[in-house]
Protein backbone atom coordinates (compact mmCIF):
# COMPACT_ATOMS: atom_id res chain seq x y z
CA UNK A 1 0.00 0.00 0.00
CA UNK A 2 1.77 3.42 -0.80
CA UNK A 3 1.91 6.52 1.15
CA UNK A 4 -0.59 9.13 0.74
CA UNK A 5 0.76 12.44 -0.39
CA UNK A 6 -0.28 15.77 -0.54
CA UNK A 7 -2.66 15.81 -3.16
CA UNK A 8 -4.84 12.93 -1.26
CA UNK A 9 -5.64 15.96 0.99
CA UNK A 10 -5.86 18.87 -1.22
CA UNK A 11 -8.98 21.11 -2.50
CA UNK A 12 -9.18 20.52 -6.50
CA UNK A 13 -11.63 23.83 -6.20
CA UNK A 14 -10.95 27.01 -3.89
CA UNK A 15 -13.92 29.53 -3.17
CA UNK A 16 -12.77 32.86 -4.10
CA UNK A 17 -14.44 36.13 -3.25
CA UNK A 18 -14.33 39.34 -5.24
CA UNK A 19 -13.52 42.80 -4.05
CA UNK A 20 -16.58 44.02 -4.22
CA UNK A 21 -18.22 41.46 -2.11
CA UNK A 22 -19.89 42.88 0.84
CA UNK A 23 -17.25 42.34 3.65
CA UNK A 24 -20.45 40.23 5.67
CA UNK A 25 -21.37 38.44 3.01
CA UNK A 26 -17.84 37.43 3.02
CA UNK A 27 -17.57 36.64 6.46
CA UNK A 28 -20.76 34.38 5.59
CA UNK A 29 -19.24 32.75 2.41
CA UNK A 30 -16.11 31.42 4.42
CA UNK A 31 -18.43 29.82 6.83
CA UNK A 32 -20.79 28.74 4.60
CA UNK A 33 -17.74 26.66 2.70
CA UNK A 34 -16.19 25.82 6.18
CA UNK A 35 -12.59 27.73 5.43
CA UNK A 36 -10.34 29.81 7.15
CA UNK A 37 -9.73 32.00 4.02
CA UNK A 38 -10.23 32.60 0.25
CA UNK A 39 -8.08 34.36 -2.50
CA UNK A 40 -9.94 37.71 -3.61
CA UNK A 41 -9.17 37.73 -7.32
CA UNK A 42 -11.02 40.55 -9.90
CA UNK A 43 -13.36 39.66 -12.36
CA UNK A 44 -10.53 38.31 -14.92
CA UNK A 45 -9.37 35.68 -12.07
CA UNK A 46 -6.34 37.74 -11.55
CA UNK A 47 -5.24 37.23 -7.43
CA UNK A 48 -5.06 40.46 -5.50
CA UNK A 49 -4.94 39.31 -2.38
CA UNK A 50 -6.39 37.24 0.62
CA UNK A 51 -9.45 37.13 2.66
CA UNK A 52 -8.55 35.67 6.01
CA UNK A 53 -10.52 34.67 8.82
CA UNK A 54 -8.13 36.66 11.12
CA UNK A 55 -9.16 39.47 8.98
CA UNK A 56 -12.95 38.63 9.55
CA UNK A 57 -12.10 38.61 13.67
CA UNK A 58 -10.30 41.64 13.58
CA UNK A 59 -12.92 43.55 11.33
CA UNK A 60 -15.87 42.39 14.01
CA UNK A 61 -14.05 43.42 16.92
CA UNK A 62 -13.86 47.15 15.73
CA UNK A 63 -17.19 47.28 15.83
CA UNK A 64 -18.92 50.08 18.71
CA UNK A 65 -22.12 49.86 20.71
CA UNK A 66 -23.32 46.61 18.56
CA UNK A 67 -22.72 48.03 15.15
CA UNK A 68 -21.78 45.69 12.59
CA UNK A 69 -18.90 46.94 9.99
CA UNK A 70 -19.50 48.06 6.27
CA UNK A 71 -17.89 47.65 3.41
CA UNK A 72 -16.40 45.51 0.96
CA UNK A 73 -13.51 43.40 0.75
Amino acid sequence: MALPVVRDFMDTVVPTVRPDMPILEAVDFLLSNHVTGAPVVNADGTLLGMLTEKDCLRLLSTGVDGDLPTGTV
